[in-house]
């Protein structure tokens, strides 16, 4: 009997996140079809990224591409910092789970010199860091995560942590 409640329990967690997906890709659909007046650009690139989001925490690498290269389009036009930085943290991540590490460094890097909040500055020495670490150079992946984790602990006291693969 609990085994069988075991699977339940998993089946209906699997449906829920599969039906959040299909929600996001609905949520995105409406944006499109009936774009918003102000921030257009800004607020699609946002929805594509959420879904860019999920097919990453599924290692759907291949879908991520797809809307993140979609994204990249809108977020150009927004003419945002913030959000240039935030699609260049995702193309980070998506070049980490590739294992193109040295372009991984190059896009943290450009983010680190885009003038990035320091949660982005955070996140770009931590994705620095990753790759150091998975390059097997673990002391300069020791010396980002740190670098990282001061702005954390900075930023958001009570939480200090570093984001780590």
């Amino acid at each position: 009997m609990k085994k069988l409640l075991f699977l339940f329990t998993v089946f209906v967690s699997v449906s829920a996140f599969s039906a959040s997906v299909d929600s996001l890709k609905m949520d995105l659909k409406a944006v499109l079809q009936n774009p918003p007046t102000q921030f257009a650009d800004s607020i699609i690139g946002k929805k594509y990224l959420d879904v860019v989001s999920f097919y990453f925490t599924e290692l759907n690498l291949d879908s991520a591409k797809i809307y993140l290269d979609q994204a990249s389009g809108f977020i150009q036009n927004a003419s945002s910092t913030y959000l240039e930085n935030d699609i260049y943290l995702y193309y980070n991540t998506y070049y980490l789970y590739n294992s193109n590490l040295d372009t991984a460094i190059a896009i943290a890097e450009a983010v680190l010199k885009n003038n990035p909040n320091e949660l982005a500055k955070a996140t770009a020495l931590s994705g620095i860091g990753n790759a150091y670490y998975f390059q097997g150079d673990f002391l300069n992946a020791l010396d980002y995560y740190l670098k990282g984790l001061e702005i954390e602990e900075i930023i958001s006291p009570e939480k200090n942590q570093c984001y780590i693969f």
